[in-house]
């Protein structure tokens, strides 16, 4: 499946002659040419681009990306001089021309080398593994899939690795391995059941549908191919409504209904005329041709020597061999024998050649299976040490509390953002009264124990959204996120509670622990450093009043 360039909610919204209306105006504007101007130019090309390239308007499409391209190229902005080529590269495989797509992916490449964009190299990859799979070396076309949901970790877009997933799902589609295919397509429609990419989801509950007719599975497919026809409509995808016609009216000829049959691949037929895509023409060509057999048989013969001709043209040989086999069956009907052997084997040395390529393919597509899940086990070890490491690195071994470089981290971005009405942010510094004397007495072996429940108190008495910081011996910090000044005060003081009341016995007889208090906010402190510094002032100003307390002012 090949992804359709990015999304087409902006700002600008989608329809097309407000588009339009909208670069006209940016075009007469005398500022038109400076670089703010210039980007807005480019992306309203780029939303219109997407628009056409969704309803598979590809010539409307491609010159919309030129000319955002040119715009991009004009500013440098090269996450969109990428994003336009990778469309144009995205156009050239929906027509077909291979060549051309894989001069573009090439460049984008090399160019991805030097200004990295992870969302853009995953779409980069998945068109680079769909070149290979049209040109038959599924092994590689697997290869690059998998690199390309590599990436999925680091992306927060479901829809892009549900493409990939769904290509995978067309590889064993290919090599006749249907539960592999089903899996990956479900794996795609789980991904994406939940956006309202309607693309995407007609796209593999279609894939789904094809699965369900090569299992015989004909009512459950039709269910399949209705409702992918019910997405594309709301996509207002032309491409898409054709092929779900496609896949009905196969199962109409299956179930013997060739007058409806006919009715259905001939109206896809058209729409796929209109779109230029040479692929599902000659499938649809192939399809009427089985029927008219029959219903038809002159028709027939002109619909069979056009598919021919673009499979031969296009390199489309696994339908060439089906070509072949019917026309041979079509002369022998005729009675032009020497011409029916002829066909006959044309499509039996094709027939054995691209089988040939399919036995070999999934030969190393089980052996590329092994490997994979071996560098799969690695990765997800590796991953699994990094958020070790990672976590490690960013909390206190002892208590788990957050470290000074959590702390750091999420005060710096959470502090001055806005908070609801009448709310604000708010740290506690908490100090453990007489620690020292605590360390002294019984060992610093105990006095950890002492921090871990400490620490334990205190998070079980804050939020979700809440955090606790380790500052240093024994002093926490506790960050309390956008509450009301009330419900601050309450939880600060039920936790200095807490703290005096806990069953300090159960660790030592006689033990007793309490801690102080100094809170500050958002509203009179702007500045987190300030808040911080508030904070300290007024713990020890509890501490010099007799410890065991909260101040608040």
């Amino acid at each position: 499946m090949i992804e359709k360039p990015g999304s087409t909610r902006s700002r600008f919204g989608t329809d097309v002659s407000e588009l339009q209306n909208k670069i006209n105006k940016l075009k007469n504007n005398s500022k038109s040419t400076d670089n703010e101007s210039l980007k807005e130019l480019a992306e309203i090309y780029k939303t219109l681009a997407q628009v056409h390239f969704r309803q598979s308007n590809y010539n409307e499409a491609e010159k919309q990306f030129t000319l955002a391209l040119g715009a991009y190229t004009r500013i440098k902005n090269y996450h969109g001089i990428i994003f336009c080529q990778n469309a144009q590269a995205s156009i050239c495989l929906a027509r077909g021309e291979l060549a051309a797509a894989k001069s573009k992916l090439e460049k984008l490449l090399l160019l991805l080398k030097k200004h990295p964009v992870k969302e853009l190299e995953h779409v980069v990859l998945n068109n680079f593994g769909i070149v290979h799979e049209k040109n038959g070396n599924l092994p590689r076309a697997v290869l690059y899939y998998h690199r390309s949901l590599a990436l999925k970790y680091e992306l927060n877009n479901p829809v892009l690795p549900s493409y990939t997933l769904h290509n995978l799902a067309n590889v064993y589609f290919h090599v006749e391995d249907y539960s592999k295919s089903l899996k990956y397509n479900e794996m795609a429609h789980e991904l994406i059941a939940e956006t309202d990419d309607y693309n995407a989801q007609a796209t593999i509950i279609n894939g789904l549908a094809q699965t369900f007719v090569k299992t015989g599975e004909l009512d459950k497919a039709r269910k399949f191919y209705l409702n992918a026809g019910e997405l594309a409509s709301k996509a207002n995808n032309l491409a898409q409504i054709a092929g779900t016609q496609a896949g009905l009216g196969k199962i109409e000829f299956m179930k013997g209904n060739s007058v409806s049959a006919k009715k259905l691949l001939t109206q896809s037929l058209q729409i796929f005329r209109e779109l230029k895509e040479q692929e599902n023409i000659a499938s649809c060509l192939i399809e009427l041709v089985r029927i008219n057999q029959k219903l038809d048989p002159e028709n027939a013969v002109q619909q069979i020597g056009e598919a021919i001709d673009i499979c031969k043209l296009n390199g489309f040989r696994s339908i060439l061999a089906s070509a072949y086999e019917l026309n041979a069956s079509l002369k022998a009907i005729q009675g032009d024998y020497s011409k029916a052997y002829f066909f006959h084997k044309l499509f039996h040395d094709l027939f054995r050649e691209t089988n040939k390529t399919n036995v070999l393919n999934q030969i190393e597509l089980n052996k590329l299976s092994i490997e994979l899940k071996s560098v799969k086990n690695q990765s997800e070890h590796l991953q699994k040490q990094a958020q070790k490491h990672k976590y490690e690195s960013l909390h206190d071994h002892l208590t788990g509390a957050g470290n000074r470089r959590q702390l750091d981290e999420v005060l710096a971005k959470s502090w001055v953002l806005n908070t609801s009405q009448d709310k604000s942010n708010h740290v506690a510094m908490l100090d453990i009264d007489d620690f020292k004397h605590i360390n002294d007495t019984y060992s610093h072996e105990f006095g950890d124990k002492v921090l871990q429940h400490v620490s334990a108190i205190i998070h079980n008495n804050i939020e979700d959204d809440d955090a606790l910081f380790r500052y240093g011996g024994e002093e926490f910090i506790i960050f309390l996120r956008d509450k009301y000044k009330e419900h601050v005060e309450e939880v600060v003081s039920r936790i200095c509670q807490l703290i005096e009341n806990h069953h300090w016995q159960d660790l030592q007889d006689g033990l007793s622990v309490t801690a102080t208090l100094g809170v500050a906010n958002s509203e009179e402190q702007s500045s987190i450093e300030k808040a911080l510094q508030v904070a300290d002032e007024r713990m020890y100003h509890g501490k010099r009043n007799g410890k065991n307390q909260v101040v608040f002012y």
